[in-house]
């Protein structure tokens, strides 16, 4: 079978970075399971283990891109930071996570709930 058809779009990715708590990985898939299937909508998961100064943590990291078959044409990162924020908000809430970060090429830009900004003050 040949592949020489192409579709090709802007190259455009964004990262989140959020620790999952008590949830097992299937947890988080059902999570994102249930918002890719309501608005149509592709990312991919990766376990990962969050290493810090006083502890660890266990985590995942879901990834989004600009897939050429559904390209989001504008120039901005706003649908992909859109479904990002719904998507972490979803897997906060369900693991009480307080935070979760988000890795564009350029930036990182770290989310967080009142609880967390306590926390951040008390540390400054």
């Amino acid at each position: 079978m040949k592949y020489d058809n192409v579709l090709k779009c802007d190259t455009k990715e964004l990262d989140i970075y959020i620790a999952i708590g008590d949830l097992t990985l299937d947890d988080v898939y059902d999570v994102i399971q249930e918002y890719v299937d309501e608005v149509g909508y592709c990312v991919n998961v990766s376990e990962t283990m969050y290493v810090y100064s006083g502890g660890r943590e266990r985590g995942v990291k879901i990834g989004l891109i600009n897939y050429p078959r559904f390209a989001d044409r504008s120039p901005s990162y706003n649908s992909l930071t859109y479904n990002a924020k719904r998507i972490a908000s979803l897997v906060a809430e369900a693991a009480q996570q307080d935070s979760y970060s988000f890795v564009y090429p350029s930036q990182t830009v770290m989310y967080f709930n009142e609880k967390k900004l306590k926390e951040i003050e008390e540390f400054s």
